[in-house]
C-alpha cells in the first residue's frame, strides 16, 4: 500500500461489455471499453480488469482468506493503479450486490456465496 498518491475518488461505473476467463488458479474479468473510472491527484485512472483469487494470493498475519479481488485501473499515459478487496465468507457485500456479479451465481469451493 502506498499511502502518499492522495485520495482515490471514484467517478462512475456504467455497464459494459467484458469477458470472464476462467484461468483455473484465478478467475479474470476484462472489460471493453469505459467501464468505470477512479481520480487520484487530477489523474484518471480507467478499470481494465477484474483478478479473483480463492484462497487470497497475499496473507495478512500469515493467513489467506477466503477471496481477494484486484481491481486494475490504467491511465493514458499507461500507469497503473490496483486496488485490492478482500472477502471472507459471510453475508452477501452491496459491492458484488451493485450489478458488478450476481452473488447467487457464486461458489467458491463447496460454498454458495451467502449461506
Amino acid at each position: 500500500m502506498v499511502s502518499h498518491l492522495g485520495i482515490v475518488k471514484r467517478k462512475y461505473y456504467k455497464p459494459s461489455n467484458a469477458t470472464l476467463i476462467n484461468k483455473d488458479h484465478d478467475m479474470r474479468l476484462s472489460w471493453e471499453g469505459d467501464a468505470e473510472s477512479i481520480e487520484i491527484n487530477e489523474t484518471d485512472y480507467n478499470l481494465q480488469q477484474c483478478d479473483c483469487d480463492s484462497p487470497s494470493e497475499h496473507t495478512i498475519n500469515g493467513r489467506r482468506i477466503d477471496l481477494e479481488a484486484h481491481l486494475i485501473h490504467k491511465s493514458k499515459s499507461g500507469k497503473f493503479v490496483v486496488i485490492s478487496i478482500i472477502y471472507k465468507l459471510g453475508h452477501a457485500d452491496s459491492f458484488l450486490t451493485q450489478g458488478i456479479v450476481d452473488p447467487r451465481m457464486s461458489e467458491i469451493g463447496n460454498h454458495k456465496y451467502g449461506q
